[in-house]
């Protein structure tokens, strides 16, 4: 199933507002809220529009991390001021066991007094596309990008 390899049309709408890159090679085609789907567009440009359907790029996990920044520098609380990013899978407990993924990014300087991972941010799914889209929106929020991902 598709579906769990790109972004939600939600979240595709989201980054496609970013003016993110347009090279995805799978679009959300859709009509309106009730009529919607995936298909595989092999085009390097992507058209917003065609024929009545709007087209949403659905990034897969592997597109956005060419996208998301490595490390975050917050310019503020030296030396505590450099992150880098950790992806996890691990497992959640919701009405039944299932898989799920973490995108954290963790402060890269220990600090003997305080022996805790210091954690500028946290987001997770159950896609590791919708994650990693979580956080990219998350950077840009808070313009914490190290260079546009533009």
């Amino acid at each position: 199933m598709i579906e769990r390899h790109v972004t939600s049309l939600e979240l595709s709408k989201k980054l496609d507002a970013l003016q993110l890159k347009k090279q995805t090679l799978f679009v959300w085609e859709w009509i309106n809220d009730q009529s919607y789907g995936i298909r595989f567009i092999p085009h390097a440009v992507i058209p917003t529009e065609m024929n009545g359907y709007k087209w949403f790029n659905a990034y897969t996990s592997s597109e956005l991390l060419e996208i998301i920044p490595t490390f975050i520098d917050t310019k503020k609380d030296e030396p505590f001021n450099n992150f880098r990013i950790r992806i996890e899978k691990f497992i959640v407990y919701e009405e039944g066991y299932f898989q799920a993924f973490s995108i954290k990014y963790i402060c890269d300087t220990y600090d003997a007094m305080t022996p805790i991972e210091r954690i500028l941010c946290s987001k997770w799914d159950i896609s590791l596309s919708n994650a990693l889209a979580k956080m990219i929106l998350f950077l840009d929020e808070n313009n914490l990008f190290t260079g546009s991902p533009k």
